[in-house]
């Protein structure tokens, strides 16, 4: 019997949390327009809030992880051997692909082939 409760008290107070939860985060978005823009009508209220999540998403577009890749630097002979010099890069790039920055790294790769 002690286990039956202790059972349905685990399954309120999680009930409970995950309400709270999800409901704190509807209130926070209020909040955080109702702060910003105090005195604006709600259809201002809405578009300043959607200025701001678009300003937020393109602060997370700036962030782009890099992609590395390496790319030939140059070719010697040296006693008798081929050598490709071969140099990593950060390369950043946009959603549709296009190159944005190039950003050289110190590490090299070397191939030697016999002459």
């Amino acid at each position: 019997m002690k286990k039956f409760i202790t059972l349905i008290g685990l399954c309120a107070i999680f009930g409970s949390v995950i309400y709270l939860d999800s409901s704190t985060n509807l209130l926070l978005d209020d909040f955080r327009t109702s702060v910003l823009y105090p005195y604006a009508p709600e259809e201002v209220k809405a578009e300043m809030a959607e200025e701001v999540d678009a300003q937020a998403q393109e602060n997370d577009e700036n962030a782009l992880i890099p992609s590395l890749e390496l790319l030939y630097e140059n070719e010697e002979e040296i006693d008798g051997y081929i050598v490709e010099t071969y140099r990593e890069y950060e390369i950043y790039s946009d959603e549709k692909g296009n190159k944005i920055k190039q950003v050289p790294t110190s590490h090299f790769e070397y191939i030697r082939y016999k002459k």
